[in-house]
């Protein structure tokens, strides 16, 4: 089981960026970060356009997208997804340039996954648009997201619009989600709770990691160091961690 550490001063939350992209198979349609501080308030769009409105993302945005995480995890800020260890972390590092491949994989396995924590530990997996209603956020606006690639390739400005305001809730939700996990947690593993297809809720605690002065949540290379959770029913194939991260052991 993973190691949980008590009795510790934790004194502050680790900043984090949260990363969530849109896409369409290979495609990278768009993509959005923001900060996990709330006073900041800070969501950026990384999107392309073009002469009637969006474009798919261009390499050279791309490239800047990759550059900046960098950037941001050489400054020791977390770096946190929404199941991203095997979704955005992979595309990125399909479109990244030879010489940044190692760095995608290098930030992935220090990326904080958050669901992955719970899928790992116990063998459950939540969407990101019901554990926002769950913690108090409210619900996802705009659109769902097996309506992307639709909305999208639609070419209607305001459809494409939709995409991009559902990828900025996205990140934001995520790394607002970071910080509620932490509102009140100093001393006590974080809880994280969703609301279940029948309107119930439903709540897990997450395995907390602590460095002096500081607290944040175990990172995908933690993960990949745990042994399969012992459960009472069958986790699905697409749900195992092991097979989650399997990209990262190639």
């Amino acid at each position: 089981m993973p190691q949980v550490i008590w009795g510790m001063n934790f004194k502050k939350m680790r900043t984090a960026v949260a990363l969530d992209l849109e896409f369409d198979g290979d495609t990278l349609l768009c993509a959005a970060t923001s900060w996990s501080d709330g006073a900041l308030n800070l969501t950026q769009s990384w999107v392309s356009h073009s002469s009637s409105g969006y474009e798919n993302l261009q390499p050279a945005l791309i490239h800047a997208l990759i550059h900046q995480l960098w950037v941001y995890h050489q400054q020791g800020i977390v770096l946190v997804t929404w199941g991203g260890t095997s979704s955005d972390w992979p595309k990125l590092y399909l479109h990244a340039t030879e010489d940044y491949k190692s760095k995608v994989k290098e930030m992935a396995l220090a990326s904080v996954d958050i669901p992955l924590i719970s899928a790992a530990a116990n063998g459950m997996m939540m969407s990101l648009t019901s554990t926002a209603m769950g913690m108090g956020l409210g619900a996802r606006p705009a659109c769902d997201s097996e309506d992307v690639p639709r909305l999208w390739n639609s070419g209607e400005v305001n459809k494409q619009h939709d995409v991009v305001k559902h990828v900025n809730w996205d990140a934001w939700a995520c790394a607002a989600l970071w910080d509620k996990l932490f509102s009140s947690c100093q001393f006590s593993r974080p809880a994280l709770s969703w609301v279940t297809k029948r309107s119930g809720v439903r709540a897990v605690r997450l395995h907390r990691k602590g460095v002096p002065g500081e607290y944040t949540l175990p990172s995908v290379k933690d993960i990949l160091g745990w042994a399969p959770p012992e459960t009472v029913f069958v986790v699905p194939e697409y749900l195992r961690a092991e097979n989650l991260t399997a990209w990262l052991r190639d």
